[in-house]
């Protein structure tokens, strides 16, 4: 399976985890809130649009391209491990 595959679902989902509505982006890339849903609907996405949308998006055309749901979840699990161990390190130190 292409790292690629569906491109515009993960702009859509790198668009939400961002807390951005469509119509944010649109405003950013200059066009229709529904060329952007056309977008997100799309497979493919050309390179030239792809690295203005990933601008827009603050993050790389690689990002998007290599994005998925399961490394987010990845990252998340690490951030609350350590938060977990900086809270029980704090306590033990008020003690």
């Amino acid at each position: 399976m292409s790292e690629t595959l569906h491109i515009g679902r993960k702009i859509s989902r790198i668009r939400e985890l961002r807390g951005m509505k469509q119509e944010t982006l649109a405003t950013e890339l200059g066009i229709s809130q529904q060329a952007v849903s056309k977008i997100e609907q799309s497979a493919e996405v050309e390179d030239s649009a792809l690295e203005k949308i990933a601008h827009a998006l603050g993050v790389t055309t690689e990002g998007i391209k290599k994005f998925n749901d399961e490394a987010i979840f990845n990252i998340i699990g690490i951030i609350i491990m350590t938060i977990r161990v900086r809270c029980n390190i704090n306590a033990r130190l008020t003690l």
